[in-house]
């Protein structure tokens, strides 16, 4: 299962039923009165639109387009126009975007209407409640701060060859960043979602025993040795760690740079010596070298200092594990190490084991 942060960085212009009419832009407006239109035509009283967000929008032409409808039973249905993937269903290819989005709002409505609105909308509910009964569970038995933020079914050109109808659900909860953040995890409105939810348990109780830990020693990060010796030969070092600064703006760093995952800072380098070395964390990756087994075994334990000569690297970092490997920039020697992660306060930059 995917949960992932709600996504809203794609809409360059968004159009709310509040707006009013006279809040529309012009390609907005002219696929709103044709999907009106096209309703008006089967005699059905299309359901109420929400929103149509837009990207690289013009007067009569756009690269996407996602609206949200709200249909008479309640339910929130997202249907997501590409018009890198219109041609796919309508093969006119003279038509302008504004026809091809209307019309891919409606190939998608009457896909889903196929489907059965009101077994949709039941399916919807009753995962809604389990969803709301499970979150208080977790919370009474193991303190896991959940809640139910938002619910829609989604529609794209993909799930036209599925019997899949995606129901997104919108949480509060801890993001990868041991954060609070809204996140959005998919379901099956038909399927089974037990071994869902479990996997969603297992996530974010990691993600809460990863920030009680830090809690309990009254800090707010850590960060590995390695990347603490890199860091300090750029400056002061508790500059560097208050507010995240070293993980901030680093567009500029060509060869290295400092990752923040579940508040825990690492390094990521590569180092053009002879032979190269690139730093993934506790991974260091020795190119165009190859040791036989015997020599690789003999690694395991001994500080990475008796191996690979780096400015960095400590005797405090010994091998965990030692491999060969090639790709196709050719062979290279891959070591795993155990280095120490000091915790840190990023309010004052200081730090402690």
């Amino acid at each position: 299962m995917q949960l992932e942060r709600k996504n809203t960085w794609r809409v360059t212009n968004a159009w709310q039923a509040s707006d009013g009419l006279a809040g529309m832009t012009s390609f907005t407006r002219k696929v709103f009165e044709r999907i009106k239109l096209e309703a008006r035509s089967y005699g059905e009283v299309v359901t109420q639109i929400q929103s149509i967000a837009t990207v690289d929008e013009h007067d009569e032409r756009c690269s996407a387009c996602i609206f949200v409808v709200t249909l008479p039973t309640g339910l929130t249905v997202e249907i997501e126009y590409d018009s890198a993937h219109a041609i796919e269903i309508f093969y006119d290819i003279d038509i302008e975007d504004v026809e091809w989005a209307a019309n891919f709002f409606d190939y998608g409505y009457q896909d889903l209407r196929r489907r059965n609105f009101d077994k949709i909308a039941d399916a919807v509910h009753e995962t809604v409640r389990l969803l709301r009964a499970t979150f208080q569970e977790w919370a009474d038995r193991n303190g896991i701060g959940v809640h139910l933020i938002g619910s829609k079914v989604t529609w794209s050109i993909w799930d036209r060859y599925t019997n899949v109808v995606p129901h997104v659900v919108s949480i509060s909860a801890l993001d990868e960043e041991l954060r609070p953040s809204v996140l959005e995890f998919e379901l099956d409105c038909f399927g089974d979602n037990a071994e869902n939810l479990q996997e969603l348990f297992d996530q974010l109780s990691r993600r809460e025993a990863k920030l009680k830990a830090l809690r309990s020693q009254g800090a707010d990060g850590k960060i590995d040795l390695l990347a603490m010796r890199s860091l300090a030969a750029e400056g002061p070092l508790e500059d560097n760690l208050r507010n995240w600064a070293c993980t901030q703006l680093q567009s500029d760093r060509r060869d290295h740079y400092y990752s923040e995952d579940a508040c825990h800072i690492r390094l990521h380098r590569q180092v053009p010596s002879e032979p190269i070395l690139e730093l993934d964390g506790s991974s260091v990756r020795v190119c165009g070298m190859h040791l036989p087994d015997g020599v690789l075994a003999s690694c395991i334990g001994s500080p990475i200092t008796d191996i690979v000569d780096f400015e960095h690297f400590s005797r405090e970092m010994t091998v965990l594990k030692a491999r060969n490997s090639c790709c196709s920039d050719g062979n290279y020697v891959e070591f795993e190490i155990d280095q120490p992660a000091y915790f840190f306060c990023s309010l004052s930059g200081r730090y402690w084991l």
